[in-house]
């Protein structure tokens, strides 16, 4: 279903659709780009997993640390975390983005040559 709707809120901003019609936009649109849409989930989620994980292996829980490691440890934690939130958001957003475009600019072509 997530892969369906995908493709909503780029249609809802770029075509100015209210929330059911690019629900319906959206499930058109992804009808050939499924699976590409969900590689793009899937090396996202292994992006972030991976850059969250990164610190941990390097310095250990802050559990396992004692006194003032285990303080610097979560705020290594938390600043890695931030940044990687920060940045991991707006790419899933402009790879769903740039699906909707490749989509709609398909779906326009074979309209128009058809």
């Amino acid at each position: 279903m997530a892969l369906r709707y995908s493709l909503a809120i780029p249609a809802a901003v770029v075509e100015n659709l209210p929330a059911r019609k690019a629900i319906r936009r959206s499930i058109v649109l992804s009808q050939g780009s499924r699976g590409r849409i969900f590689m793009l989930g899937l090396l996202i989620s292994a992006i972030q997993i991976g850059s969250c994980w990164l610190p941990r292996s390097s310095s250990g829980s802050p559990r396992q640390a004692q006194g003032r490691a285990a303080g610097v440890a979560q705020i290594v934690q938390q600043v890695v975390g931030f940044f990687t939130n920060s940045f991991i958001g707006p790419m899933y957003a402009t790879g769903l983005t740039l699906f909707y475009y490749a989509s709609a600019s398909a779906k326009r072509a074979t309209t128009l040559s058809g």
